[in-house]
């Protein structure tokens, strides 16, 4: 069986200081409802955990989960992003074989790109799209080197791991001391190979206000269909 882990600890601040993003609305809905919307319709998911701070537990369980049946726990998160991660994998019950990780507020993720992850027979698996601008390496206003971007991908999630090569990976991370903001990134240190899959520049993560406009956009374009 297939787990979800939904990451919706995010504070905002580059989008409203006053609304955490992943409860800002988007066509009357809030941003984390759109998003736990796509696993809860994905045949490929069973359980969703979603990690949230801490204060706003009671409100995620009773205003956002409630009428969702795939989501077995609301928990709080961590300090970081990867503490928030690292607290679902601790409650991940015994038949759970693939987890996948999920940013809260990428409320455009399909059923497709879902089930492209998880189809993979590896044991790590993430969604990339290739950059679309020249990329170069700076440093201290000075350029370095100019990237080829044929080999570049601006990495998205869900990010879709074998259960204990993830939680292998966090107990690595944690006896070492190593922090990251992508789980396949600590994957990669336990000398595992990640694969990726094509996803898609629709499936983008709210992060500033421009972010919000784009989203609308998406959402009415995607109405249409």
């Amino acid at each position: 069986m297939n787990c979800a882990i939904i990451v919706a600890g995010g504070k905002g601040r580059r989008l409203d200081g006053n609304t955490k993003k992943q409860y800002l609305k988007l066509d009357s809905k809030y941003v984390l409802t759109h998003t736990i919307e796509k696993f809860q319709s994905s045949n490929m998911v069973h359980e969703i955990i979603v990690v949230c701070p801490e204060e706003d537990i009671d409100f995620v369980r009773e205003e956002i989960c409630n009428t969702f049946n795939k989501v077995k726990s609301v928990i709080a998160g961590g300090a970081e992003r990867q503490d928030s991660v690292y607290n679902a994998l601790k409650i991940l019950g015994e038949h759970i074989t693939k987890v996948l990780i999920h940013d809260g507020v990428r409320p455009f993720i399909t059923e497709e790109e879902i089930k492209r992850c998880i189809c993979k027979d590896v044991s790590a698996c993430i969604l990339g799209v290739p950059v679309k601008d020249t990329i170069k390496k700076c440093v201290e206003g000075k350029i370095i080197e100019t990237i080829d971007r044929a080999t570049v991908f601006s990495i998205q999630t869900p990010q879709v791991f074998n259960k204990d090569v993830i939680i292998r990976a966090h107990q690595n991370a944690i006896e070492y001391g190593w922090q990251s903001t992508d789980d396949s990134a600590l994957v990669e240190k336990l000398g595992e190979v990640v694969y990726i899959e094509l996803g898609s520049y629709e499936n983008i993560k709210l992060t500033t206000p421009s972010d919000m406009d784009l989203a609308k956009f998406i959402l009415a374009k995607r109405k249409e269909k």
